[in-house]
């Protein structure tokens, strides 16, 4: 079977179909560097031996490396390895986390 894998150019052309905005100013609010990685990622392999040879396997890695650097992209400037919602070691202060009793996965009833 034959595989013809989307191009930035078919990803661009997608993104103004689907939004009705122009190309140009997909172009200029996407960045392009992380869509074309993800739209490369199915065809990866090394010496001659595909990472992904099934077809649900090309379509679930374009998938996720699409929705992961859509979200990457999104994070402000400085934020690292943080994700947008708070861990159970998260040290901001404004978030409040229900008290979970030691060893115990379910929150402490309120009284």
């Amino acid at each position: 079977m034959s595989i013809e894998y989307v191009e930035l150019a078919d990803y661009l052309a997608i993104a103004v179909e689907v939004t009705g905005l122009t190309v140009e100013t997909i172009a200029r609010v996407t960045k392009l560097d992380l869509a074309d990685s993800a739209l490369h990622a199915p065809a990866a392999a090394f010496a001659d031996t595909e990472f992904y040879p099934d077809f649900i396997d090309k379509a679930a890695v374009l998938a996720v490396r699409l929705v992961k650097n859509h979200i990457a992209s999104r994070r402000p400037a400085g934020d690292g390895a943080k994700t947008a919602l708070p861990g159970p070691h998260d040290n901001r202060s404004h978030v409040q986390r229900p008290h979970t009793p030691e060893g115990s996965s379910a929150p402490a009833p309120t009284p």
